[in-house]
């Protein structure tokens, strides 16, 4: 009997030692596996811009971000994934990223200031649109669409760049006039 009690102190003995050194050890050992796993992620862009239609002649005017060094007015958003096997789910998430900031400036446009989804803090960049409704208007009387006679002009949001970045959205309509002209400084 004394055998037994003696085994059963072991094993309590040894539940305490476990309880207090070995399972936090194991914490901290997959805890550290797991972030050297991150250690190895992998980012991938898409570059964005808007693009505005017109009805009759289908000229587009590109807006979005800043000068690109005479490649246009765009911008870039970027998404990270597990590793290079998986390339094309960072841009995936890179599209969606610059899809969803340029959805929500349309829907904020009345707010007239850039949201936070088009922040660099949320994986954009270059973003160069404050004012979204004033800089369209702006950008459409430059070509006069709307100067003279009011137009309709449509407005997309379209992203590119290497596979899974593609994608051609119209967002809106967006009557142009006269009026908007002169009150936009064009």
């Amino acid at each position: 009997m004394k055998t037994f009690s003696t085994a059963t102190l072991s094993v309590d003995a040894f539940i305490q030692v476990a309880n207090k050194i070995i399972v936090p050890l194991l914490t901290v050992i997959v805890g550290s596996f797991g972030l050297a796993q991150n250690s190895f992620a992998i980012e991938r862009g898409c570059k964005a811009a808007y693009v505005l239609v017109h009805p009759s002649t289908g000229g587009e005017i590109f807006f979005g971000g800043s000068e690109n060094h005479g490649k246009g007015h765009n911008f870039t958003a970027r998404g990270s994934c597990g590793n290079r096997s998986v390339a094309d789910r960072c841009r995936i998430r890179a599209r969606q990223t610059a899809q969803k900031c340029m959805d929500i400036h349309w829907d904020k446009r009345w707010d007239r200031e850039r949201p936070e989804a088009c922040s660099s803090g949320n994986r954009v960049d270059n973003y160069a649109v404050n004012d979204l409704k004033l800089h369209l208007e702006r950008r459409a009387c430059e070509k006069d669409w709307g100067r003279s006679s009011p137009v309709r002009v449509k407005l997309f949001r379209k992203t590119w760049g290497d596979s899974q970045c593609g994608s051609y959205v119209q967002i809106s309509g967006y009557n142009m006039t006269p009026e908007m002209c002169r009150n936009s400084g064009r």
